[in-house]
């Protein structure tokens, strides 16, 4: 395929991660958005918390499905962790023309809040504290480390004004086919 992009979209449990990725999936021409913890939960049949070695056969679940879309664009709602799964996803990214990394940020009231309007009973056992706890202690911290080696945009989504701001911005940078500039709204 000519000019594949991959868009990944890092961020704890709540942030719009999936309503950014849909969304962005809609406007932007033959692209396909997936969800990690989608494919989990409903084709791969997993109750969280995932254990890595669950994590680890997303990988190729994943990008299998991708290219059996016939896209150009896939767009990855998939954190960088465990490191297992990231160094496998990662040999993925690099077969990508271009590849964006976008991390999206809400403050952790507003985060529960959306989170609580959840009615996932996948998640009777592992709290929606207890998953923001595991994203900030062992999700956060690879972020990080990522974002010294990679251009990482980082985006605060608090509302649906943001929603928007945020797929035109990134809608921008795959237009220009820049993956080199931190974008910050």
């Amino acid at each position: 395929m000519k000019n594949k992009y991959i868009i990944i979209l890092f961020g704890a449990p709540g942030s719009g991660k999936t309503t950014i990725g849909e969304k962005l999936s809609e406007v932007l021409q033959k692209s396909i958005f997936i969800s990690a913890g989608s494919v989990m939960r409903e084709e791969m049949k997993l109750t969280p918390p995932f254990l890595d070695v669950d994590r680890g056969r997303v990988v190729d679940f994943i990008f299998k499905k991708y290219r059996d879309s016939g896209s150009d664009t896939l767009i990855l709602d998939c954190n960088p962790y465990p490191p297992e799964m990231w160094g496998e996803c990662k040999k993925k990214i690099n077969l990508f023309d271009k590849s964006f990394f976008a991390e999206i940020n809400a403050p952790d009231e507003i985060l529960l809040r959306r989170l609580n309007k959840r009615k996932r009973i996948d998640h009777k056992d592992f709290s929606y504290e207890q998953r923001l706890k595991y994203y900030y202690n062992n999700v956060r911290p690879r972020i990080n480390i990522l974002a010294k080696h990679e251009e990482v945009m980082s985006f605060k989504n608090i509302n649906l004004d943001d929603v928007d701001k945020i797929i035109m911005k990134i809608k921008e940078l795959v237009a220009c086919g820049n993956n080199k500039t931190l974008y910050k709204i």
